[in-house]
């Protein structure tokens, strides 16, 4: 049985710490030992977490985002939507989106463009 390649959007992820990044950290972990390949595309904070690494068998990339407010969700946008077209959208089964925030605008524009399949 081949398990699904899943797609996490997310402003900030562990080791930052918050309900929602919790929440997401268990749910990758949990589907990590069901067999699924899951890959977290976050914003990163310099002086907290690494550009690239590989967490409980998660892999995490954090996209560093100039400036602030509007114009660093626009950058994280574009950076979500540039790395998924790029190096995932052939093996991308599920993007899930958490908040609705820049990540959740990501996906759903994915949703239009390519047809895949999106949780928000």
């Amino acid at each position: 049985m081949t398990y699904p390649t899943i797609l996490f959007f997310i402003a900030r992820f562990p080791p930052v710490q918050g309900g929602t990044e919790l929440q997401a950290f268990r749910l990758a972990r949990m589907l990590v030992r069901q067999g699924c390949t899951v890959t977290v595309l976050t914003q990163r904070i310099p002086s907290i977490a690494a550009a690239h690494e590989v967490v409980d068998g998660i892999t995490i990339i954090r996209f560093s985002s100039p400036g602030t407010g509007r114009v660093a969700s626009l950058v994280f946008c574009m950076q979500l939507l540039y790395s998924y077209w790029v190096r995932f959208r052939y093996r991308t089964r599920l993007v899930q989106s958490f908040l609705l925030s820049a990540p959740a605008v990501a996906a759903g524009l994915l949703r239009v463009l390519t047809g895949v399949q999106v949780l928000v």
